[in-house]
């Protein structure tokens, strides 16, 4: 499983940041609410729902098999080598690695 994107969307309001204090008959104490107008996006919700999904879908794609490297060591021997002139080739087959796979050799 690869990873699958999720595009965020903000929330839009007519007056961000804008709050409502009403007094608790405490002096000095108030309860605040949001007071930001006409919203004109919904957005989406910072909570544990959406970093929970989050979490699994990158662990989905970090844990996934196909993403893994394995480190295989293969020497090469003076005989085996073909042409008569640079540059030579030498074959060689590795178990798993395919015509599409990616490898590093060092």
């Amino acid at each position: 499983m690869s990873f699958t994107k999720k595009t965020w969307v903000d929330r839009q309001v007519e007056y961000p940041g804008r709050r409502k204090l009403t007094p608790t008959g405490t002096a000095d104490v108030y309860d605040v609410s949001r007071e930001e107008g006409l919203e004109v996006a919904a957005g989406d919700a910072l909570n544990a729902a959406n970093l929970n999904n989050l979490e699994n879908r990158i662990a989905g794609a970090i844990g996934n098999t196909a993403n893994k490297s394995t480190l295989t060591t293969k020497t090469l021997s003076k005989t085996g080598w073909t042409g008569s002139e640079p540059p030579f080739t030498y074959s060689l087959s590795v178990s798993g690695v395919t015509s599409s796979s990616v490898q590093e050799i060092l």
